[in-house]
């Protein structure tokens, strides 16, 4: 396989200044009008919930927003649209219904890819994973979990990230492992061509060098900007929210 240079998206920023060190990736992030303290891409589109836990929906304009009925701490859109609530109550979405339906559990953070897998961590750190009609649980401890084209992955209460080996390709699996990754950060979403994430400083990051055959990657590269939350969709299209509730976008494209 060929490596992987990254090429720098032309975007038109709107209302985004944003001062970074000399070594740091620069890409062009453009607002989205709104606010929101959570916000989700995957081929459901992209969903968000606000300080409030009023779920939301973008609209095909881009730049406006239709509310969903009902009230969620964390969501994640995928294949289907999953969230949990501040009780710890998992939803799924009914798009034909237009409602939620309670399934069994209770996380703090869930994650479905646009297969349809689905992962989670509970109140306690335990990490499970979705078989349809029950949760199995996978050993060891996060605080968040993401699925997605380049596999499994976590970050713990210290920072630490793990990749589950075996998952790459959103396998169908609960996987064989967990390896350390090289790093801290407090959200780490993977994506089709990488894996993208946010430290505790709000720092931006995305993992270079990940292919099939090593699936961890190289290394990671700092990106231009701050947000304190972040999602990226199979088509390279990254999402994410600022400490002031503020919602980017940008979009990574790669040269082979």
């Amino acid at each position: 396989m060929k490596s992987r240079n990254l090429v720098l998206p032309i975007l038109v920023v709107a209302a985004l200044c944003l001062s970074v060190s000399s070594n740091a990736l620069q890409i062009s992030w453009q607002q989205i009008p709104g606010g929101l303290k959570v916000v989700s891409k995957g081929s459901s589109g992209v969903w968000g919930v606000n300080v409030h836990d009023n779920i939301y929906r973008l609209n095909n304009d881009g730049k406006s927003w239709t509310q969903v009925p009902g009230g969620l701490r964390q969501i994640s859109s995928g294949y289907e649209v999953w969230g949990v609530n501040s009780a710890d109550n998992i939803y799924k979405y009914l798009p034909s219904a237009r409602t939620w339906q309670q399934l069994p559990g209770a996380l703090v953070n869930v994650d479905v890819s646009d297969a349809g897998h689905v992962w989670g961590v509970n109140r306690g750190g335990n990490i499970y994973r979705w078989l349809g009609n029950t949760w199995q649980q996978i050993p060891g401890g996060a605080t968040q979990v993401s699925v997605g084209e380049s596999g499994v992955w976590v970050v713990n209460s210290a920072g630490n990230i793990y990749y589950r080996v075996g998952t790459y390709g959103d396998a169908d699996t609960a996987g064989s492992d967990w390896v350390q990754v090289a790093g801290g950060l407090k959200w780490c979403p993977p994506e089709d061509t990488s894996v993208v994430g946010v430290n505790s400083a709000d720092q931006i990051f995305y993992r270079a060098g990940v292919t099939p055959s090593n699936p961890t990657g190289t290394n990671w590269v700092r990106v231009n900007g701050g947000l304190s939350q972040i999602d990226v969709d199979n088509d390279d299209s990254v999402v994410g929210v600022n400490s002031g509730r503020a919602i980017f976008r940008s979009h990574l494209e790669y040269t082979y």
